[in-house]
């Protein structure tokens, strides 16, 4: 590589977005990062499913359990999400719009339910914690790549969409905290 060709790509490195940066995605290649974008999501979202499922699987708490294979069931329906904005763009060129997911208000108002003392006692919740301290990475993580993705496109409907994703992660990422609050609360008591 001569001088120039190092100048030249030492600048297009210069000019790359924290986006850009983060994911390794170049959004200015047009379709075909967006198609990588999109794809780099569903890897994501498949990703987040086996984990919250292998997750479950380990589980020593019926509740965090029970959370985290709704939590996979989430996952599922980003990833179908994803590969319908994807078949419309190949095909159509069209964005698609976002359908509502569950409502993680219910979910908090679930958590919020429960009490100390229902269930068999549980000595050890630390392994408990830890999943939901690694789920809370995940879903932090996830969200800044939709938010990210959403604030790079120049298209209000791609804005619109890869937003409303990002703002369900991000309520995941709530009704992870409440849960590992509801966690420590009932260390000792609960299971």
């Amino acid at each position: 590589m001569d001088n120039m060709d190092k100048k030249a790509d030492q600048s297009k490195q210069t000019n790359k977005t924290g986006f850009e940066k983060d994911f390794g995605i170049d959004l200015s290649t047009g379709s075909s990062g967006i198609e990588k974008a999109i794809e780099m999501g569903i890897n994501i979202e498949e990703a987040g499913r086996k984990f919250y499922m292998e997750k479950a699987a380990q589980a020593n708490i019926p509740q965090v359990q029970h959370h985290l294979k709704r939590l996979a069931e989430d996952e599922i329906m980003h990833t179908k999400i994803l590969q319908e904005l994807k078949e419309s763009l190949m095909g159509k060129g069209e964005w698609i719009g976002v359908k509502e997911l569950p409502d993680t208000k219910k979910r908090l108002e679930e958590l919020a339910a429960f009490k100390p003392g229902k269930g068999p006692k549980v000595e050890d919740t630390s392994s408990a914690i830890e999943v939901l301290n690694e789920a809370l990475k995940l879903e932090d993580r996830v969200s800044k790549f939709y938010r990210g993705l959403a604030d790079e496109l120049k298209t209000d409907k791609g804005q619109a969409f890869f937003q409303k994703l990002a703002d369900w992660e991000q309520g995941h990422y709530k009704l992870i905290k409440k849960l590992i609050e509801v966690v420590h609360g009932f260390e000792g008591t609960w299971g």
